[in-house]
């Protein structure tokens, strides 16, 4: 079969990575449907983007959002004639994670954060809480401990980090010096806002650059969407994440890599958090759930 042939028959199945359930890609991907958008959106105004993403991650007015998603890690291995269809994708392990944020925007219009998070990894099958994990590509035993970020701020303008803005280590980022920009997919009173981010960046506990790829989007209400006096629009978040193998895994320089994909949601308390979720952080970093943003 062709490969026009094939991609036709998943896309008639449903199944094709563009496929949607009204027969067309989700995003936009020429500058007709881009200015399509428009008519909705101020699809180009890096303003409009940057609180636009304020308020789908956070609420601006100062209240605290936290947010939760998950899913799973995916591994692959490169094309080669020799590598099966078993070795070219396999199923990893599960990821949770959570963050809490509090927004304002300073009277320059520059966002400024607070923000903690915290991750851990769970089997790929049972979703139990994992500490240490085998790696099926090197058959060895290796430690994956739970994380909890220090209690930090950021600060994001219409174009970008601010320069001289200090990282905690030497990054390189897609969107420095860059107008803030959300790509938008709008079908009748639903839209979808996407961002990308790309890095590069060195890490305290490695002595190479890793290269990522992350991708954002958010599910949400047009209305809601368009009414600025909104601090907070409900939506639900879908992830995307393609990254070398993870530091702890000890496959540097092995051809392949991972792919996280994963959901969420928001919340305006610790408490309404899933209740696995909750438990999980309280057991390995007791009382820091209750503190949030309070313990800098």
């Amino acid at each position: 079969m062709s490969p026009v042939n094939r991609r036709a028959l998943l896309l008639a199945t449903g199944l094709g990575a563009g496929a949607a359930p009204w027969g067309e890609a989700a995003f936009p991907r020429d500058r007709a449907a881009r200015a399509a958008a428009a008519r909705s959106l101020p699809v180009d105004d890096p303003e409009f983007a940057l609180r636009a993403w304020a308020r789908l991650n956070g609420d601006p007015a100062g209240r605290a959002v936290w947010s939760t998603h998950g899913g799973m890690v995916y591994g692959f291995l490169p094309q080669a004639d020799d590598v099966t269809l078993a070795q070219f994708a396999r199923r990893l392990y599960q990821y949770r994670a959570v963050a809490v944020r509090q927004m304002r925007f300073d009277a320059d219009g520059a966002l400024r954060t607070r923000l903690r998070a915290w991750s851990w990894y769970a089997d790929a099958e049972s979703g139990e809480f994992h500490r240490e994990f085998t790696n099926p590509y090197t058959g060895r035993v290796v430690q994956c401990p739970p994380r909890m970020s220090p209690v930090g701020e950021t600060v994001m303008t219409r174009d970008g980090p601010p320069a001289g803005a200090t990282t905690p280590f030497p990054a390189e980022l897609s969107t420095t010096a860059r107008p803030m920009r959300l790509d938008y997919a709008v079908l009748g009173n639903h839209v979808w806002a996407r961002r990308e981010q790309f890095s590069r960046f060195r890490p305290p506990d490695t002595t190479w650059f890793k290269l990522e790829a992350d991708m954002v989007t958010h599910a949400a209400r047009l209305d809601e969407l368009q009414a600025r006096g909104l601090d907070h629009v409900p939506n639900t978040i879908s992830h995307n994440l393609v990254a070398e193998w993870q530091t702890w895994m000890n496959m540097h320089g092995a051809p392949g890599h991972i792919l996280f994909v994963g959901q969420g949601a928001h919340v305006f308390r610790a408490g309404d958090l899933p209740g696995d979720v909750q438990a999980t952080i309280e057991k390995e970093f007791p009382g820091s759930l209750a503190a949030g943003l309070a313990s800098a």
